[in-house]
């Protein structure tokens, strides 16, 4: 075995030395079961870092195996580069201490805060934040496996009503790469009060695990109740993730009232079956979405959510509010491929059909396009020009002098008499009219023709130009919710 040279252990005070020449501690932040956590400077840039440095207090065999693991987690992280994760500066191992520099946020944790109480609204709104966290890292085969309130913390904004949260810690982070064999099922990892079900039995794990999680944060915040907290030690604990059906949010707070919508989203996070859960990240960001809508309007609090073979059914009703009513930070994805939209199921509209109907065949018979008598024409007929039709409109006329050598009109060639355009004279009674002959059926023709000419009124305009009542949303799609963060 290769001799590796006895290095300072993290228990040795650290305070004001540089490390890896950049890196200068001001202060321990805290501790946890794989190191400590120090605020440093880093020099030059005058920039205030976090610096996480390994413990190396275990034996060699076992510290070769977690200094592997440790910097392959920091590799596996600084790809992570989004707005609500914390971003990883460098890596590496200086004087024998393997360290992992971060980004600093001077804001307290989801713990600290909870302890001042918070909204509804605001704990969807941190649970969605979150959720879109987990959402980027699990597109790059990245699961956190550690979320608890103290590795969730509020950055400050450029108002105090502004808050944004930032996901820290995947030191207990499981990459799904090819790496992913480091991990060995039937290893405990993680804090018992936020364990998935299959994470407390040590079995195989996925994104939905930290789903559960999500589930686990979220009841804490709404009640203000930890799930299972009651419960004596670890092991208890443990055993009611993963036998004990959860209670509901009414019964954990029966002095809050809350939408069915947002009891039937804990619960579903909550499912013990990873399948019965959300699917993935992008699921859980539309179901808070309309929990945070369903807070404001209590018609959307009983729309009717549910899971189909892997897939989110979400209504029709509210489908197109989720983007366009909620802040959308920076690094949100695009809706997932397996949430489905649920048409509701329409009534025929019989009045607007008959009214239409009744339109078209008034239209018909002004235009003389579906008469019986029409029908039974020798030949088709072509609308006259306008001298034709005043000619045409005096029925029963004895022919006028002029007239009387012309020719008779036909459908297919207008009568071009310049006396047609004049005022027609006075119409002899019809007792003194001379017999009919054939040619005054063309005035008989005529009349089926009348009708041509004038121009049709202009149709009313038609029902369906309104907006249809069974797809318009009952809240409007421009509305813009309260900004969770203002007192």
């Amino acid at each position: 075995m290769q001799h590796v040279p006895q290095a300072p252990t993290a228990s040795d005070n650290l305070i004001g030395r540089r490390i890896d020449g950049r890196y200068r501690i001001e202060r321990m932040i805290a501790r946890g079961s794989m190191g400590r956590v120090y605020l440093a400077e880093q020099e030059p840039l005058g920039r205030q870092v976090v610096l996480k440095i390994l413990d190396m207090n275990d034996s060699m065999e076992l510290l070769e195996d977690r200094q592997a693991r440790f910097l392959k987690e920091a590799e596996t992280l600084a790809r992570l580069t989004h707005n609500h994760i914390v971003r990883i500066y460098d890596f590496g191992v200086a004087d024998g201490l393997p360290y992992i520099a971060m980004e600093h946020i001077s804001g307290p944790t989801l713990g600290r805060r909870m302890k001042k109480g918070l909204t509804p609204l605001q704990s969807l709104d941190v649970a969605l934040q979150i959720t879109r966290a987990l959402e980027h890292a699990h597109h790059r085969d990245v699961i956190h496996r550690d979320l608890k309130p103290a590795n969730v913390l509020f950055e400050p904004g450029e108002s105090h009503e502004e808050m944004t949260v930032k996901v820290v810690d995947f030191g207990l982070a499981k990459s799904r790469g090819p790496s992913a064999d480091q991990t060995q099922v039937g290893i405990l990892v993680g804090t018992p009060l936020y364990m998935s079900p299959e994470q407390s039995k040590g079995s195989a794990l996925d994104g939905r695990s930290d789903i559960y999680s999500v589930g686990v944060l979220l009841f804490e915040m709404l009640t203000g109740t930890r799930l299972f907290g009651e419960r004596q030690d670890n092991m208890a604990i443990l055993l009611a993730h993963t036998s004990e059906q959860p209670p509901t949010l009414a019964l954990a707070q029966p002095n809050q009232r809350f939408p069915e919508v947002l009891e039937w989203t804990v619960a579903t996070c909550l499912a013990k079956r990873p399948e019965e859960r959300f699917q993935d990240p992008a699921q859980l960001i539309q179901a808070l979405q309309i929990c945070c809508l369903a807070l404001q309007d209590p018609a959307i609090g009983a729309v009717p959510l549910r899971l189909r073979d892997g897939a989110l059914i979400l209504p029709e009703t509210v489908a197109g509010l989720l983007s366009s009513s909620l802040r959308m930070p920076t690094g949100a994805t695009a809706v997932s491929q397996s949430i489905l939209v649920q048409a509701p199921k329409k009534k025929t509209p019989w009045v607007p059909v008959l009214v239409c109907v009744t339109l078209l065949a008034a239209g018909l018979a002004v235009l003389g396009l579906g008469g019986p008598e029409e029908q039974t024409s020798e030949a088709p007929l072509t609308p006259p020009a306008p001298a034709a039709i005043l000619t045409t409109e005096i029925v029963d006329e004895a022919p006028s002098e002029d007239a009387a050598d012309q020719p008779p009109a036909t459908p297919d060639a207008p009568a071009e008499d310049p006396s047609a355009e004049q005022a027609p004279r006075e119409p002899s009674p019809r007792t003194e009219a001379p017999a009919p002959e054939p040619a005054p059926r063309k005035p008989t023709r005529s009349r089926r023709r009348a009708p041509r000419s004038p121009a049709p009124e202009p149709a009313p305009a038609a029902p369906a130009a309104e907006p249809n009542p069974q797809t318009t949303s009952p809240v409007g799609a421009g509305s813009d919710l309260v900004d969770p963060w203002k007192e």
